[in-house]
């Protein structure tokens, strides 16, 4: 069997300082690894530089006509979850192109983002933010307090020591963490 030779074509800005030397390296004991930092200006570039991959590791979206030319495709490893949203996973199917997400991405921004969701919902800030920026100071506003003893928020309260510095955890299913220990590392 050939070395398989994996691609990712539309890598991030500085990707080298993401996917460190030593990781680099062990894909290189799968196949033959490259990368692009430069986004592709259309499909024909893209396919360019995928033309003989026979896995490729997708960042964003995989421009229209590229699955039905890569003739080599064998996979293709979105680096997020909704892959559905970024690759026609029809048409993969159709070419017998085997497509994965990556379990578990972003589950600590989502967590930090919901916080803060909560934390400006609790607080009116969308309403303040609009007052404010129309010229307005209102010292009364609808909002509420989240208290310690709030039972809706309760498990907030975990992650704020009395330092006053936000400490936060996050655990999922595939993780393959205890849950219970989510809440031990700051």
């Amino acid at each position: 069997m050939k070395e398989p030779i994996i691609v990712y074509p539309d890598a991030p800005e500085h990707f080298d300082s993401i996917l460190d030397e030593d990781r680099r390296a062990r894909l290189g004991t799968i196949g033959k690894f490259s990368y692009f930092e430069v986004p592709a200006t259309d499909a024909d570039e893209f396919l360019g530089r995928i033309a003989n991959a026979h896995v490729i590791i997708l960042g964003w979206g995989l421009p229209a006509g590229v699955i039905e030319r890569a003739t080599h495709l064998e996979l293709i490893s979105f680096t997020g979850v909704g892959v559905g949203n970024f690759v026609d996973l029809q048409r993969a199917r159709a070419h017998n192109i085997a497509v994965t997400n990556t379990p578990g991405y972003a589950d600590v921004s989502a967590a930090e983002h919901t916080l803060g969701l909560i934390l400006a919902l609790a607080r009116n800030l969308s309403w303040l933010d609009r007052d404010t920026r129309a010229g307005g100071w209102s010292k009364y506003y609808a909002g509420c307090h989240l208290a310690r003893s709030d039972p809706r928020l309760g498990w907030l309260w975990r992650y704020c020591p009395a330092s006053g510095q936000l400490r936060a955890s996050a655990w999922n299913a595939s993780s393959g963490l205890d849950p219970a220990a989510a809440g031990t590392s700051g």
